[in-house]
């Protein structure tokens, strides 16, 4: 007689695929408290607050879990490097800005803090060092290419601002923060050819090479900006726009210039003239030198003023008259009178700095460039 005789049921084999299957489930009930744990070290680890070594613990801890992230390291680095600069712990100090500065060694916030220690440490060939890896490391950054001009000059390297700065000209990169109006860095460059003669070189070829530019299409606007400040700081040496066009211009006579200047400008003796004075500008001029002269200077820097900012035909015209009027009262050189104000009139502007931010040779090449809109057809260039 059969019986049944019970089964055993197959015991289930522990594949490859439960087992991933149970650490992918693992992992992601993980995660959210392995981000919270992460989260409190970030917070802990940059907290200027509590106790000096749990905040160097968190760092530590910190430093174990992100392994990966170059940018994380260093900051967690640096900020055991602040706390130990908090308690004056130079060498310690020190021994955590190299590491920040090994885990991100191509950014330059390392290398600034590693910079400040070193000059805590008394360490200025260190932090000198540093401080330009820092800069270098921002080379198209104005502050940081401004701020590796300034060390070097406060160091009296010459040669250095010699060669950093003929490179940038050379390599046609932006120099707009060494410009800045009559005093500008630039132009204490140029004007020092013992100390900077690279800069010199490389100065004038550029000026050159924008003069060719401009001349060949007036009407780009960036290189009008460009040619204009390099030719202020060029002074003299500032090289004509056109001056195989120069002697075709007409020649200036005084009592024509002056005579069609009270015909295009009526108001200008209402407005400056006392009743019962003189009628024309040929007489205000020889009754009242000096009071014309400071008057027409001053109509004459706003009138290059508005032909620069807005060129045409018109504006053109307006700054001819005032360059021939400008020639006939102080012969085309800025002159001031000795006597501090006239009529309650104080002058702006001293006289060498006037000279400077309007230059002859740059005054020139404004007349040239007004001819052009004068003359060419449709009066543009």
């Amino acid at each position: 007689m059969n019986t049944d005789t019970p089964v055993e049921p197959q015991k289930r084999k522990l594949t490859f695929v439960r087992v991933a299957i149970v650490l992918v489930v693992l992992c992601i009930v993980a995660l959210p408290i392995l981000h919270k744990k992460h989260d409190a070290l970030v917070d802990i680890c940059s907290s200027d607050k509590g106790d000096l070594q749990t905040t160097l613990d968190a760092c530590d801890l910190l430093l174990d879990w992100t392994v990966s992230d170059p940018a994380e390291r260093s900051l967690a680095y640096r900020n055991k490097m602040r706390l130990y600069m908090g308690v004056k712990d130079w060498e310690a100090a020190k021994r955590e800005a190299d590491l920040a500065v090994a885990a991100d060694p191509d950014s330059y916030i390392p290398w600034e803090w590693k910079a400040r220690v070193l000059e805590a440490m008394g360490d200025t060939d260190g932090m000198v060092d540093a401080r330009l890896t820092a800069f270098d490391l921002q080379p198209d950054d104005p502050d940081a290419l401004r701020g590796k001009y300034q060390l070097l000059v406060g160091l009296y390297r010459h040669a250095a601002v010699d060669e950093f700065v003929s490179g940038r000209l050379r390599e046609d990169k932006s120099l707009g923060w060494l410009f800045g109006g009559v005093h500008s860095e630039m132009r204490r460059l140029v004007e020092s050819p013992s100390l900077y003669p690279l800069t010199q070189i490389a100065f004038l070829e550029k000026t050159l090479e924008v003069r060719d530019q401009f001349a060949s299409d007036p009407e780009d606007w960036h290189v009008k900006i460009v040619f204009i400040a390099l030719c202020q700081v060029a002074g003299a040496k500032c090289p004509p726009l056109y001056p195989d066009r120069r002697e075709g211009y007409p020649k200036i006579n005084c009592d024509e210039t002056m005579a069609k200047f009270d015909a295009k400008y009526p108001r200008f003796i209402e407005e400056v003239v006392q009743k019962g004075g003189p009628n024309d500008i040929h007489s205000f001029v020889a009754d009242e030198p000096e009071w014309t002269t400071v008057l027409i200077q001053a109509r004459y820097i706003a009138a290059v003023g508005g032909f620069l900012a807005k060129p045409s035909h018109e504006m053109a015209g307006h700054l001819l008259s005032h360059d021939q009027m400008f020639h006939c009262v102080s012969g085309g050189e800025f002159l001031l009178p000795e006597r501090h104000t006239i009529r309650g009139f104080e002058p702006t502007y001293p006289r060498e700095d006037a000279k400077k931010y309007l230059p002859r040779e740059f005054r020139r090449n404004l007349v040239d460039l007004a001819y052009v809109y004068r003359n060419a057809p449709g009066n543009t260039p």
